[in-house]
């Protein structure tokens, strides 16, 4: 049987590769604290040197909830509105490795439930897109910890977006 692969869009604090890889490979994340188990299937299917950036129309870019691994700020979530956008990184995992790193997001804790997929944001380079977000609207908006926020810019920054873009694009966001 062949492995199916899909495109995992990034958008919170995955847009580090250097958080991201924990879902993958597993082990401590330093900035938190936190363990993560990592995937069953360990292997890299995209070039860790060649990020690819991706702009997701149509959506915008919330801080909700309460974390305690980000000193208690909001964490990432992404919501339709018309006329927004998301800045967002691709990254070609399998199907397997997607619903793990679901799992390992807090599927089960209502944060990560809902699979945005290809349905609503399509293919690139023949494979479709898929996503994770809140299972229904957070109407409790919380701002993120400077921690987190640090966190996103330099992931924006890996992924090929200018530090006048990114402060202008973070001044657009409802960081409360």
């Amino acid at each position: 049987m062949n492995e199916q692969f899909v495109y995992y869009l990034a958008y919170g604090s995955n847009l580090s590769l250097q958080r991201f890889l924990h879902y993958i490979k597993g082990g401590e994340y330093k900035i938190t604290g936190n363990y993560h188990r990592g995937c069953k299937d360990k292997n890299l299917y995209f070039d860790q040197n060649k990020p690819i950036k991706y702009v997701l129309n149509d959506y915008r870019l919330i801080f909700a909830s309460q974390s305690l691994s980000w000193d208690g700020g909001g964490v990432a979530f992404i919501e339709e509105k018309e006329n927004d956008k998301v800045w967002c990184r691709l990254y070609k995992v399998s199907l397997n490795q997607f619903i793990e790193i679901q799992e390992q997001e807090g599927a089960t804790r209502n944060w990560y439930g809902r699979i945005i997929d290809e349905a609503t944001l399509g293919y690139i380079h023949e494979l479709p897109i898929r996503t994770i977000t809140c299972q229904k609207f957070i109407n409790v908006f919380n701002s993120p910890s400077k921690k987190y926020l640090n966190v996103i810019k330099s992931g924006l920054s890996e992924t090929g977006f200018g530090k006048d873009e990114i402060d202008a694009y973070l001044k657009t966001l409802k960081l409360i």
